[in-house]
């Protein structure tokens, strides 16, 4: 509003002769900053004060973070990345019996890459104790309600921490577990075979099961490796002690798969699994196996029972059946798995 002082200004200007009206344009732009200097009242500096002194402290905050302005600064999606689980390098050093606990505790809060890791120990018993065959079936099905999220993690993820999820997504895939609920041979394959390459040994198991398969698949025509191929990963978790993969390889060798049959081998990759620092159930059921029907060892009824009762206690299906039909005396075939474990 303009001020009555400042009225008579104006009307004084007004009344000047045309001489003066040659600085006109000068004397309105006078008028008008000292207008605008006189509006600006203290209202405004206190919304300078409380929206500019902010946005610069922020920005100041984010210089220091040291953030590289030539990337956006919020992107349209956010990277996933799973903390590794307390247990994990226990797990990896087959120090199985001491990663177990922990790999629990994890499990129990969802971390999904502990929930992978428990469901192998639950289904093959690695740390000596009983099989949790319900519990690593339920793991089963969480992780493949997290399909979506083990596909954002695989490739969220640095490059050491990949080959898990890599593993977890090929299984998923190979039984059917994925969002098309169709096994799908071909993207088990891929993604197992680079976890595999990574030397990640849980990989090099599942890749000896599916090779296997794609080499007994008459509608798998895009594998070239067939049971060679299978042969040549059971053998590398082997030789890296794993004791899945000797359980693996004996029964290759017991079949004469990717390899000539050899009974002897056989006999002892197993014995090796059986009695190894972590005894696979398994593997002592195919040992009794082996004792009952002297494949590979001399034929031993006593020993026969005495390895399907050690695997029985833990609850191998296929031990329980053999135990009892020896306890009864009655006939029937001896059990042993011949499928690849993973």
């Amino acid at each position: 509003m303009i001020r009555p002082k400042t009225f008579r200004r104006l009307a004084i200007i007004k009344k000047r002769p045309a001489a003066a009206l040659s600085h006109n344009n000068q004397g309105q732009r006078l008028i008008s900053s000292r207008l605008a200097f006189k509006s600006f009242n203290f209202k405004s500096y206190s919304a300078v004060l409380f929206f500019g002194v902010p946005i610069l402290l922020a920005a100041l905050f984010l210089v220091g973070c040291g953030v590289d302005w030539s990337k956006p600064l919020f992107s349209s999606r956010t990277r996933v990345i799973e903390e590794r689980p307390k247990g994990e390098a226990e797990f990896l050093a087959q120090n199985y019996a001491a990663a177990a606990p922990l790999i629990d505790q994890a499990a129990a809060k969802g971390n999904l890459r502990a929930i992978f890791y428990r469901r192998l120990l639950s289904q093959r018993g690695l740390d000596g104790g009983p099989l949790k065959l319900y519990l690593a079936q339920k793991d089963l099905n969480y992780l493949s309600s997290r399909y979506q999220d083990l596909l954002r993690l695989e490739k969220d993820s640095p490059a050491e921490e990949r080959p898990l999820y890599q593993t977890a997504l090929a299984t998923l895939n190979f039984l059917g577990l994925n969002p098309e609920k169709k096994a799908d041979l071909s993207k088990a394959l891929d993604l197992a075979t680079l976890a595999a390459e990574a030397g990640f040994i849980p990989a090099m198991n599942l890749l000896s099961a599916l090779t296997l398969t794609a080499a007994q698949d008459p509608n798998a025509g895009f594998f070239v490796g067939g049971e060679k191929a299978c042969f040549d990963w059971a053998q590398k978790g082997a030789d890296l002690n794993d004791p899945v993969a000797l359980s693996n390889l004996a029964a290759l060798y017991r079949q004469g798969l990717g390899s000539d049959q050899n009974a002897y081998y056989a006999a002892s990759l197993t014995h090796a699994a059986a009695t190894g620092k972590w005894p696979m159930a398994r593997a002592q059921n195919d040992l009794g196996y082996y004792y009952e029907t002297g494949f590979g060892v001399t034929k031993d009824l006593v020993e026969a029972t005495r390895w399907y009762g050690l695997a029985a206690k833990r609850g191998y299906p296929l031990a329980l059946t053999n135990l009892e039909r020896l306890k009864k005396k009655t006939k029937g075939p001896a059990k042993s798995a011949v499928e690849m474990e993973y």
